[in-house]
């Protein structure tokens, strides 16, 4: 027994002269551990927020129908030589067109038009109209003859008028 003994007395001297056992840092109250919560929690807010209004951006670009707003252009900007209807398509031009036998066509943006002979009298008046941009109506003492404008000239295939632009057209 005496051995018994002697393993006691050892087994209690190393328990008594163990080191203590160090616990990790993870194990250890922590004071700051509430501030660093809260400003992480902030942190992830704030991120949400972001990301939402990114993605929210991002899908608007997509389901934007593109409606394009025209404004009411029957009233032209001071200078301008044409005059458009809210539709956006031609329904006066102002221009001096000159055929080459010197007759002249002057049409003004109230769609009214006048027309010389080459010795510049006054041959008819009366009001024009215009249809797909293009297609020149005038309501002649003589009838309806009709030009076709390609933006330089009118013509009805044997007629050709070169046209310049007013662009100071008196009122």
């Amino acid at each position: 027994m005496d051995n018994q003994q002697n393993f006691e007395q050892q087994f209690m001297q190393n328990v008594k002269t163990a080191p203590k056992p160090v616990t990790p840092p993870s194990d250890k109250p922590q004071k700051n551990l509430p501030i660093v919560s809260i400003i992480l929690g902030i942190i992830v807010v704030l991120q949400s927020i972001a990301l939402i209004i990114v993605l929210s951006n991002f899908f608007a670009m997509f389901n934007e129908s593109e409606e394009v707003e025209y404004e009411d252009e029957t009233t032209v900007e001071e200078g301008s030589p044409y005059v458009f209807d809210d539709e956006n398509k031609l329904i006066a031009v102002a221009t001096s067109c000159i055929a080459d036998d010197k007759s002249t066509l002057i049409l003004k943006k109230d769609n009214t038009f006048k027309e010389y002979d080459p010795s510049s009298s006054l041959v008819n008046s009366g009001n024009y109209h215009i249809t797909r941009d293009s297609v020149f109506s005038f309501d002649k003492d003589t009838g309806e003859q009709t030009l076709i404008y390609d933006g330089y000239n009118l013509t009805d295939g044997t007629v050709f008028y070169n046209c310049e632009l007013d662009t100071e057209e008196e009122s």
